[in-house]
């Protein structure tokens, strides 16, 4: 587990704030394309959250389908994700 902290800017996920989320590998993304934002990093500057600046694509590097009881943040994120 460890702590994630997200931007103001993103469309889906928690504005602003922190949450430890957990971990099942050590992967890491540093870059992104030019096309892609970045809406929540660890704090070692892993980025750890990104949403496509015009499609609706995100990703995230935690996995919300391992925690038992599923977050009421994740679940939201689905909600707005697929609203949206």
């Amino acid at each position: 587990r460890h702590d994630v902290s997200f931007l103001d800017r993103s469309r889906y996920f928690q504005k602003g704030g922190t949450r430890n989320v957990n971990s099942f590998h050590k992967y890491g993304v540093r870059n992104l394309s030019d096309a892609l934002n970045v809406v929540a990093k660890c704090s070692d500057g892993t980025i750890e959250a990104f949403e496509h600046k015009e499609l609706s694509v995100a990703g995230q590097m935690w996995h919300p389908e391992r925690e038992s009881p599923f977050k009421t943040e994740d679940w939201e994120v689905l909600d707005i994700f697929f609203k949206f």
